[in-house]
């Protein structure tokens, strides 16, 4: 009878495995890129490893990958990662790891989160926000991963913003062709840090009362004039600055009958000497870029946490 129970328990197990290896097939995929090992991808900046040293899950985990190309990890503490493929770093890693401590056999590196290669995409599609990917895709194909064009775009006027030596670049494209008409090999190849932008059709109701505040800041996205009447309400609303924005190169980028405009101003000298040349009134359809710092800036902090408590206290005391 014993026997026979343990049997039976056996199979059920048996049974109850299976069960759970359907169930986990069936559930959908994570949001969140999966992790895999991949030889010919180059570490970044910003990138985010999982790195596992085998037999010894208490220096395992995640890591992120600085903007100096450095990732700290237990025992062999400062270590470059960029510019050094997975299965690179793992080898590296490997040797360093043995001759702290011989009975660690090897150590894996695998990609969890390829934010060296992303695109920043808002304005008129399904899932705006902040993308990363394993390679750069098209510019149809980045759209598409933000859910795709909403009813009310105006895929005729597409716009990459593109920080350069000289200020935003704004590359417009014409995709109301759709992916058929729209040959990939003919659209301009997306750079790392790129914004797209999907504008709505002008004559969609708040069509004349938006202005888009992109790069830098915790909420990049389109506002309305009322809430945003300034560069500097804009970028409260739009949550204020992130850590790596660089204040002192922001462009304003205002179209006209004579074509487009882009205005750099120093925000930075206006909230800390009321230098009032920096603050500008907004229209309907500007465009706010708010760049980030050089790799040799970000690594000096202290002044924009007061900076941006700034923007805060200035748009309290205009209300």
């Amino acid at each position: 009878m014993d026997m026979q129970r343990a049997v039976l328990g056996l199979i059920c197990g048996f049974c109850l495995w299976g069960v759970q290896v359907v169930r986990a097939q069936e559930l959908p995929l994570p949001s969140e890129p999966s992790v895999v090992q991949d030889s010919d991808y180059v570490i970044g900046p910003e990138d985010v490893l999982d790195i596992q040293v085998w037999g010894k899950e208490e220096l395992s985990g995640r890591r992120t990958v600085d903007v100096q190309g450095m990732v700290q990890l237990p025992l062999v503490g400062e270590f470059r990662a960029a510019g050094r493929t997975p299965a690179e770093m793992s080898a590296s890693l490997t040797e360093r790891f043995q001759l702290l401590d011989s009975s660690i056999p090897q150590v894996l590196v695998a990609m969890a989160q390829y934010n060296s290669q992303s695109v920043t995409i808002v304005g008129s599609v399904y899932n705006a926000g902040k993308y990363g990917f394993q390679r750069l895709p098209d510019l149809w194909s980045a759209i598409l991963t933000a859910g795709g064009p909403t009813s009310d775009a105006d895929l005729g006027r597409v716009q990459i913003l593109r920080e350069g030596d000289h200020g935003t670049e704004a590359i417009e494209v014409d995709l109301s062709g759709g992916v058929t008409a729209s040959r990939t090999a003919s659209l301009p190849p997306l750079q790392p840090k790129d914004q797209i932008l999907v504008p709505a059709v002008e004559d969609i109701p708040m069509g004349g009362d938006k202005v888009y505040v992109l790069g830098a800041v915790n909420s990049p996205g389109i506002y309305r004039v009322q809430a945003a009447g300034s560069v500097v309400e804009a970028i409260a609303a739009a949550g204020g600055p992130t850590s790596e924005a660089d204040l002192e190169k922001i462009y304003l980028t205002r179209v006209n009958a004579n074509g487009t405009i882009a205005t750099r101003l120093n925000l930075k000298e206006y909230l800390e000497e009321g230098s009032p040349n920096a603050d500008m009134p907004l229209q309907a359809g500007d465009t706010i870029t708010i760049p980030e710092r050089s790799k040799f800036w970000n690594q000096v902090g202290g002044g924009l946490l007061r900076v941006g408590l700034l923007i805060s206290s200035v748009i309290l005391a205009t209300r």
